[in-house]
């Protein structure tokens, strides 16, 4: 890639913020499909996600954010409220990450996860994981083949289950 294409890439992925967050501020709500894998296992790519447009005040440890971050698109888990360099800000964390973002300043903040359509199916997203699904995050966080890996198993079994559905 050349770094005219780097650019142009960046410079897409911003319009993408700019737009979302014309959408949902207009609407109330936008629909957005997953690509990455740092919400695994509560949210895989692929999965569509609706986002409803929510005040910072209203947020709550366990929802799922989605914010713009260095003009991408990003879905992590409310962690807490905290103040940093005597600013308030949203600390998140993906599920499937071992470390914490930077805070989250409520000017970045689009909305909140209020649904995931998975295979045609609505699901309600959760606040707390599972334990197993802890294990899942913990695993997916250390290798990046092993979450490839269970991209790929899931996508196995989405797609087999889909064959039965038909």
């Amino acid at each position: 890639m050349t770094f005219d294409d780097h650019n142009r890439v960046g410079a897409a992925h911003a319009e993408k913020c700019v737009l979302v967050g014309e959408v949902v501020r207009s609407f109330g709500m936008v629909r957005l499909r997953v690509t990455g894998s740092s919400m695994l296992p509560a949210v895989w790519p692929g999965d569509t996600l609706i986002i409803l447009c929510r005040n910072s005040n209203e947020l709550r440890p366990g929802d799922m954010l989605l914010y713009c971050r260095e003009g991408r698109l990003v879905v992590h888990r409310v962690v807490s409220r905290s103040a940093s360099r005597g600013q308030l800000g949203i600390a998140v964390r993906g599920d499937s990450l071992s470390t914490q973002e930077d805070l989250v300043h409520p000017s970045e903040i689009f909305g909140t996860v209020s649904g995931i359509v998975r295979n045609g199916k609505y699901i309600e997203p959760i606040s707390r994981l599972k334990y197993h699904q802890r294990l899942i995050g913990v695993f997916t966080s250390h290798s990046n083949s092993l979450a490839r890996l269970v991209i790929f198993i899931h996508s196995i079994c989405s797609a087999a289950w889909w064959r039965e559905a038909l």
